[in-house]
């Protein structure tokens, strides 16, 4: 058995809601649709995809943060 291994990202809702209804649609825990929609992500994005989508941030912790609002419009979703 695969040890568990536990993450917290802040998601916009209307992606958080997505990943919910998903899993209840399958009957499979949201961290499952989670990782698979993480794991098809990483292969499918390029990181030139999401550096145009780096913005300075003011947080004395980042440098730059990602303005996932645009990028989710961009993607039509």
């Amino acid at each position: 058995m695969t040890k568990r291994n536990k993450a917290t990202y802040d998601l916009p809702p209307e992606l958080k809601q997505s990943v919910y209804d998903l899993a209840v649609e399958l009957g499979i825990p949201i961290s499952s649709v989670a990782a698979a929609v993480i794991a098809v992500g990483m292969k499918q994005v390029s990181r030139s995809d999401l550096q145009r989508y780096i913005i300075p941030s003011s947080s004395p912790l980042h440098k730059n943060k990602f303005d996932i609002e645009q990028f989710i419009k961009d993607q039509g979703l």
